[in-house]
C-alpha cells in the first residue's frame, strides 16, 4: 500500500443511534476503498448491529462505492489469510479492516463456466484464480457446491489439458487447487474420485 493513504471517515447507516450504539455485540470495522490506484482515497468506517446480518453492511458498503448489485460483493479480512467474512466469524472484525471483494458465489460460478467450456489458455487463468482462492474453506465449499469438483476432476481424467504447451501451469493450479477444496470443504468427498483421477 506504499504511496497510497487512506482516510477513515464513518459511514453513515439507518440512525444515528445505530452509530452509538454501545451494545457490545455490535462491531466497527474499517473498509479498504475497492478502486486501489487512487491516492488519497478515503476508507470507511462501517458499524454493523448485533442484529442485522453481515449482507447488511455489504449492501451499505456497496452503496458508499456505487456498486449495484450487493449479492455480487462479500468482505474479506485483509489480514492473511484473507479469509472471507462470515456469519460465524462476524465477531472477529471488531477492529479490523477489510476489503470488498467479488463474492465466493460470484467467482465460483465464473471459474466453473469456463473449466466447462473449451479448453484453451484461459484456462489457466481460472485456475490460477480457483488456487488462490481454495484455501479458504467458504470458497472451497461454494465450489462444490456449484459441481466445480466434478467439472475440475473431468478435466483432469480426460487429459483437457495435459496436451497443450500451457498445461504444465494449469495442472499445477489445478492440483493444488484440488488438495485444498479435498482437505478444507465439508462438501467435498474422496468418494467422488474415479480411478482415473487417482491414477492422474
Amino acid at each position: 500500500m506504499s504511496g497510497r493513504r487512506i482516510e477513515v471517515h464513518t459511514m453513515t447507516l439507518k440512525t444515528e443511534s445505530a452509530l452509538n450504539s454501545s451494545n457490545p455485540n455490535d462491531v466497527k470495522f474499517g473498509v479498504i476503498p475497492p478502486v486501489k490506484d487512487i491516492i488519497d482515497t478515503k476508507g470507511e468506517l462501517v458499524l454493523l448491529p448485533h442484529d442485522k446480518p453481515l449482507s447488511y453492511a455489504v449492501e451499505i458498503v456497496c452503496e458508499r462505492f456505487s456498486f449495484k448489485d450487493p449479492t455480487e460483493y462479500a468482505l474479506k479480512f485483509s489480514e492473511p489469510p484473507s479469509h472471507y467474512v462470515t456469519e460465524s466469524t462476524r465477531k472477529e472484525l471488531s477492529g479490523k479492516l477489510v476489503s470488498l471483494n467479488f463474492s465466493p458465489e460470484k467467482v465460483s460460478r465464473e471459474i466453473v463456466e469456463v473449466l466447462k467450456g473449451n479448453v484453451d489458455a484461459t484456462i489457466t487463468t481460472q485456475l490460477a484464480r480457483l488456487a488462490e482462492n481454495a484455501a479458504d474453506p467458504t470458497v472451497a465449499d461454494v465450489f462444490v457446491s456449484h459441481n466445480g469438483l466434478n467439472v475440475l476432476l473431468e478435466l483432469l481424467e480426460r487429459d483437457k489439458i495435459t496436451t497443450t504447451d500451457w498445461y504444465k501451469d494449469a495442472f499445477a493450479y489445478a492440483l493444488q487447487a484440488l488438495l485444498d477444496i479435498m482437505l478444507l470443504s465439508s462438501e467435498a468427498s474422496w468418494d467422488r474420485f474415479s480411478s482415473a483421477a487417482v491414477t492422474k
